[in-house]
């Protein structure tokens, strides 16, 4: 079996530099640059420049009560999840309110700057931390995750609030929550191109990986004997989904844990079996070289032909963070953290699908 070995799980981003045209040493005129005060208030603008597609009064509609954006808003307060932050980001928003720890994940150090001066609060607090909302002024807030229901009337006495239209609304639907705050800022076309971007990165890796064609594979979490197996891409997830963009088949025994069936039994492990195999070694209660050892240790895993052909592959922690963040952002892709998981996935997938 091939030994696992720890695959950095860390974002390499990409800045590109674009030049103004015209000679070196030619001299600027004012139609040509913007005055020093002016670039410095668009660089300290806590949003992009407006778009002009959106009209305002605004009505904010949600399960538990509507509100007015009477203008465009300027400061964003973001008191859901990782996915409204995400979508916040994604549109070069700077908010100032973020959840706790946003800029702690693997994707998030080229937002360092758009994070730097929000005020953190931890959105699954007992008590959602009112006054810290209150003191950072906001005029949107933005909570499409987290209790929404028992604390919607005193978010809306600060400012209006931008969530799922319906109780019914997916927190897991990254698109419809970066299109609404596309709107909700005057920032459609800018919500778009952050989707369409994200999209075409992954039809990109699919194109430079024909060998994932068809294939089948199944996503475990190994969180050891104590806690279990979790089968990842159970049918109709976006983990499923995210595979599929990238050619790789359904796996066939997919159906079989979806809804709140996730949990896979040693006794049932060849239900795993298939053209590949990527386990993400978590360690649950333990450590991960415990759930390793627990794992490799049964006679049922190693009968498995992936085992036998050595078509497994296998994602660790972050070896400085400890967090396996791949865990969250491949069941809650977003604008942002779907380029980072495509990519984390490509590399690690070279151990059973070999290019």
């Amino acid at each position: 079996m091939r030994t696992p070995t720890s695959i950095v799980l860390l974002l390499a981003a990409s800045a590109a530099l674009v030049g103004c045209g015209g000679q070196a040493g030619a001299p600027t005129t004012p139609a040509e640059s913007p005055s020093a005060p002016a670039a410095q208030q668009a660089a300290d603008a806590l949003v992009p420049a407006a778009e002009g597609t959106t009209a305002y009064p605004l009505t904010l509609t949600t399960p538990y009560g509507t509100t007015t954006l009477e203008e465009r808003p300027e400061r964003i307060a973001v008191v859901g999840g990782l996915g409204e932050v995400d979508a916040v980001l994604a549109l070069g928003v700077k908010p100032v309110v973020s959840p706790e720890k946003a800029d702690g994940w693997a994707w998030y150090p080229q937002f360092t700057e758009q994070l730097a001066e929000a005020t953190v609060i931890n959105p699954w607090a007992d008590a959602m931390e009112i006054e810290a909302i209150l003191s950072a002024k906001p005029d949107l807030i933005v909570a499409f995750s987290g209790d929404v229901e028992n604390n919607y009337e005193r978010m809306a006495k600060i400012a209006p609030v931008l969530g799922f239209e319906t109780a019914d609304g997916d927190p897991g639907d990254w698109r419809a929550v970066t299109t609404a705050v596309g709107a909700a800022l005057d920032l459609t076309k800018a919500a778009d191109q952050a989707i369409a971007d994200a999209e075409q990165h992954v039809a990109d890796v699919a194109a430079e990986n024909p060998q994932f064609a068809g294939k089948t594979l199944a996503v475990l979490i190994n969180r050891g004997q104590a806690s279990g197996i979790e089968f990842v891409n159970a049918a109709g997830t976006p983990a499923e989904e995210i595979l599929s963009g990238l050619g790789i088949a359904p796996h066939p025994n997919a159906a079989a844990f979806a809804g709140d069936n996730w949990e896979v039994s040693l006794e049932n492990i060849g239900m795993v079996d298939g053209d590949g195999l990527l386990i993400a070694q978590h360690g649950g209660e333990g450590t991960v070289e415990d759930a390793e050892s627990w794992l490799s240790a049964s006679p049922l895993f190693q009968a498995l032909n992936v085992v036998k052909e050595d078509r497994v592959s296998y994602l660790l922690p972050d070896p400085t963070t400890g967090g396996l963040d791949i865990a969250w952002s491949f069941s809650h892709p977003t604008a942002v953290n779907l380029v980072w998981t495509v990519d984390a996935l490509n590399e690690a997938l070279e151990g059973s699908f070999p290019r």
